[in-house]
């Protein structure tokens, strides 16, 4: 039946009616309005990728725009609840942006006893928090902890920008992350605005020790960190006071270090003794560099920080500034230690063993007493062979202060003690007691170093001693005891009197290290760390390239270049250098002064 165009308009009218009075009726009866609660359920797969409401994101800005965009899923989608975007002139992650995660992801493990969500629990853990969100789900060890969903790749991305950052706390702190180049100018500002604000009877004793090189030479967080570590551990290795110290930074870019040599009992003689070490000899002459000679005292009053550890870490200069004794049996006295007595009283630990890595000859000999401070260990080695039988430490198994007959021949002594904040200090002195800088590589030879092969005081000491005494087991009580009709009877009462034997010893040596690592840890040096002494001087020792040269000078790499083509003996001594080649220390040491007097550095500009 065909339908003629007025009833076919009268049939669509009512069912439009009809449509209408359903969504009226879903409204008022229907309708959300009407609910009496709220269930949230988690949302349809498209609305936040099948992510659990509540979930949290991080998002970039708009193309130009600093910051970041903090996401929360609710039951519409993603919604922003905190948006940084252009609020900072430095493009910087702080731990504002990261609590939120921190809240959701960690909060329902780490409450107690130090909460991750607040700021410096969640600063001293970042480095390890970002190496385990990074985990593959399959690994234990992996945060959040399987079977919860492990971060998205935005959010472990903003983990890792904080880090980059320098774990920021806020965004006013934000400053000091633009990555700017720190230039002399900027130093020596820095210097004398903080001179300045210290007493004028005190300015002589201050120093400065200057990290803005490794800044500008864009050295990572975690370097940045270990480098600062060594300045820190450095002069608290040279100080005889009884409390870590430490240095405090006074620019904005937390790169200038003041060092109150009062504060670690030095001098302005100790300081003085430093320099004697320093091959670089730069002295500044711009107007800022003439007041902070004179406010100070000295015509050098500040090191870049890896030439400063260097410095003060090389032997004589080390022996100095801890007045290491000419004689072992000095180091005694000032020690507090009566060592024939300790024999006597049977108030000394022995331990032998075969298989040190170090000693050409394999076995070494040690004796551990106490001190005013803490603990010396000592450790005798011989030259290599047994030609001589006293060299031989399980057939002459004690040292001559136990007045026994199989008394064993040493070469050289190396000394551990405890300084009196609780660090170690190091000496080495040959078989006629004298001190020595070095060890002698026919005895003893450094297999950490990848520079030197000789065992120099206390620079190579420090690397290998970085967590305190390197455990050993002894040998020597099992083995002359199982071999009793071999010795004199007396000799062997010895040994079972002084070699307490494997599981003392351990405990001991571990007993020690606490009270070593509880120093170290004030510093904020951790058990994973390498030695930040040496990972600071190492630094400088290496090859360097022509970014590494201009940071060092607190120059851009391109205007470094562009001096260096316009130094004519310059060029013609470190010239590779434009072509992407590298130098060695020595080859800056020697074109240091050529390039200090053509680039007019420390000198002020021309007006």
């Amino acid at each position: 039946m065909k339908m003629n165009k007025k009833a076919l308009l009268g049939v669509q009218i009512v069912l439009g009616i009809f449509a209408m009075l359903v969504l009226f009726y879903w409204f008022t009866s229907c309708g959300p309005q009407n609910e009496t609660k709220t269930v949230q359920t988690p949302p349809a797969a498209g609305v936040c990728g099948g992510n659990p409401q509540g979930s949290v994101r991080s998002t970039v800005c708009p193309a130009g725009q600093s910051g970041s965009i903090i996401q929360t899923c609710a039951a519409t989608g993603w919604v922003d609840t905190q948006n940084t975007c252009g609020a900072s002139q430095a493009s910087c992650t702080t731990f504002e942006q990261i609590k939120p995660l921190i809240t959701q992801y960690c909060l329902g493990c780490h409450t107690s006893p130090q909460p991750y969500d607040r700021y410096d629990v969640a600063a001293s853990l970042g480095s390890d928090m970002i190496a385990r969100i990074n985990l593959p789900s399959a690994d234990t060890r992996r945060m959040p902890k399987f079977p919860n969903n492990e971060l998205s790749f935005g959010n472990k991305q903003l983990f890792q920008q904080w880090s980059a950052d320098g774990f920021k706390e806020k965004a006013a702190d934000c400053a000091n992350a633009s990555g700017k180049l720190l230039q002399l100018d900027d130093i020596e500002t820095a210097i004398l605005n903080d001179l300045n604000q210290i007493d004028p009877a005190s300015q002589k004793n201050i120093r400065y020790v200057i990290s803005s090189h490794k800044n500008n030479a864009g050295a990572s967080t975690s370097d940045l960190r270990l480098f600062n570590l060594g300045i820190q551990k450095a002069a608290n290795s040279l100080s005889q006071d009884r409390d870590i110290s430490l240095l405090s930074p006074v620019d904005k870019a937390g790169s200038v270090w003041r060092l109150d040599l009062l504060a670690f009992k030095l001098s302005a003689a100790s300081w003085a003794e430093i320099l004697t070490a320093d091959r670089f000899k730069f002295v500044s002459f711009t107007s800022k560099g003439q007041q902070i000679k004179q406010l100070t005292g000295t015509s050098q009053p500040w090191l870049h920080s890896d030439n400063f550890v260097f410095s003060a870490n090389q032997p004589a200069v080390y022996n100095n500034l801890l007045a290491i004794p000419a004689t072992r049996g000095a180091l005694f006295d000032r020690l507090g230690v009566n060592f024939q007595q300790n024999f006597d009283q049977f108030q000394v630990l022995n331990m032998g063993f075969n298989g040190s890595p170090i000693s050409l000859n394999k076995n070494r000999s040690l004796a551990k007493v106490k001190t005013n401070d803490g603990y010396l260990w000592i450790s005798f080695d011989t030259e290599p062979g047994f030609a001589v039988p006293q060299r031989n430490l399980f057939q002459f198994p004690l040292l001559k202060e136990a007045k026994g007959t199989a008394t064993f021949l040493f070469d050289a002594s190396e000394f551990i003690f405890t300084l009196p904040n609780g660090l170690q200090g190091y000496a080495l002195y040959d078989a006629a007691e004298q001190r020595a800088n070095a060890a002698p590589t026919t005895i003893v030879h450094d297999t950490n170093s990848p520079f030197q092969d000789e065992i120099q005081n206390g620079i190579s000491c420090h690397r290998c001693h970085n967590q305190g005494i390197i455990p050993a087991v002894d040998q020597i009580r099992q083995s002359v005891t199982a071999n009793a009709s071999q010795f004199d009877a007396r000799d062997v009462q010895l040994v079972q009197a002084l070699y307490k034997g494997a599981a003392a010893g351990s405990a001991t040596i571990a007993a020690d290290n606490k009270l070593f690592n509880a120093a170290t840890a004030k510093l904020g040096i951790t058990a994973k760390d390498p030695d930040p002494i040496n990972f600071l001087s190492d630094s400088l020792r290496r090859d360097m390239t022509a970014k590494d040269v201009a940071a060092f000078m607190f120059l851009s790499e391109s205007k470094f270049k562009d001096l260096l083509n316009g130094s004519a003996q310059g060029k013609i001594q470190i010239g590779q250098l434009l072509s992407g080649g590298t130098i060695s220390l020595e080859q800056l040491i020697t074109t240091f002064p050529i390039l200090v007097q053509d680039f007019r550095l420390g000198q002020d500009p021309i007006r």
